[in-house]
């Protein structure tokens, strides 16, 4: 896939140290969650992780409709207007 995303330009040496740095924050917080499963009931880290998945997902499409009415919103009160194509030759 590397060797495919590379052929078409997509994979860039800026794009693979991005990669690279993104496995540090990972690899911490595998380990983290690896010692705080093992200090807790297993019921218990069972729960805390679906809540913080829920409230991810709940931040997540919170943002989304906002910048989705946001932008709507502005629509509707003159602010944002979209450009015609001229139709001028």
């Amino acid at each position: 896939m590397a060797l495919g995303l590379a052929k078409l330009g997509l994979m860039t040496v800026e794009s693979i140290w991005m990669s690279l740095a993104g496995l540090v924050p990972v690899y911490v917080g595998t380990r983290l969650g690896g010692i705080v499963r093992q200090r807790m009931d297993a019921e218990a880290f069972r729960k805390v992780v679906l809540m913080m998945l829920i409230v991810f997902g709940v931040v997540l499409v919170g943002k989304t409709a906002l910048a989705w009415f946001g932008h709507r919103i502005r629509w509707l009160k003159g602010g944002y207007r979209p450009r015609r194509a001229s139709l001028r030759a």
